[in-house]
């Protein structure tokens, strides 16, 4: 038997389209919402590994303090664009900003390698 023949069926098939419609709309909007605020909490983060670099280069000697400064800039525009932009974008931001600055790319890298040793150490002494 047909649908177009059963009215009953047919409407069925309506109902179970619009809650099918309404599932996938909710499950959208819960995805959004969580994604929001994973771009908000990792925003916050790498604002913590600007805030580091520019401790650090008050730490360590002049040759090295500019290069972290700077470091902790294009981390300061990386927390604004994870939050102000998709992921794909902030992948080729990155992307470009090491090509074009490869030695503070790296140098950031290393810095960055370093506070999260020191983290990790010293969360070690707490517990």
């Amino acid at each position: 038997m047909e649908t177009h023949d059963n009215p009953e069926a047919a409407s069925i098939g309506r109902d179970a389209k619009d809650l099918a419609g309404d599932v996938v709309d909710k499950a959208k909007g819960l995805a959004t919402e969580q994604v929001s605020e994973r771009r908000e909490r990792s925003a916050e983060e790498i604002n913590k590994v600007a805030s580091a670099l520019r401790r650090a280069s008050h730490d360590v000697g002049d040759a090295a303090a500019p290069y972290l400064e700077k470091a902790a800039g294009m981390f300061d525009r990386l927390a604004t664009s994870v939050k102000d932009k998709s992921l794909r974008d902030v992948v080729d931001a990155t992307e470009r900003f090491a090509r074009r600055e490869p030695m503070v790319f790296l140098g950031g890298a290393f810095a960055i390698g370093l506070v999260v040793s020191r983290f990790f150490k010293s969360s070690e002494r707490r517990q």
